[in-house]
């Protein structure tokens, strides 16, 4: 019963950086970009991200447990950081360079994708150590 309770805790605390990363996410942007449709891009990414994450942890056998929790907060934080770098650098290309969004993000992307990459690393450098011990770590279900 008690696991229970604290695995019902860890759910709500996902659900609530969920909501933090959406809500936070669509202000920062918004209120540094000042447009609607950079607003919408990284806002769209989370829960598209997530639907992926959950459909591949379920084809590959995962179990709701601390681990598999903690993944889903660092894939709502990787996914949120990566998507305001992205639309930043495809912002800043489309009022600089005057161009259409296709060509500003093969240009953006081009440039920044090493520090994508990093990032992405950097982050998941918390989670993957935790990944390779042994034994009942976090287990509930």
């Amino acid at each position: 019963m008690m696991c229970r309770v604290f695995l019902d805790a860890s759910v709500h605390k996902v659900l609530k950086t969920l909501i933090e990363a959406f809500l936070l996410v669509s202000l920062v942007v918004f209120i540094f970009l000042q447009d609607w449709r950079s607003t919408l891009i990284p806002a769209l990414a989370v829960p598209v991200s997530l639907i992926g994450t959950l459909f591949f942890m379920q084809l590959l056998g995962f179990s709701l447990n601390l681990i598999t929790l903690f993944a889903l907060v660092l894939a709502i934080g990787i996914v949120v950081d990566n998507a305001i770098v992205v639309v930043e650098a495809v912002h800043a290309k489309m009022e600089h360079a005057h161009i259409g969004a296709k060509k500003a993000t093969e240009r953006a992307m081009r440039e920044i994708s090493g520090a994508i990459i990093a990032i992405t690393l950097v982050m998941s450098a918390v989670f993957i150590p935790t990944s390779f011990m042994s034994g009942p770590i976090g287990v509930f279900l």
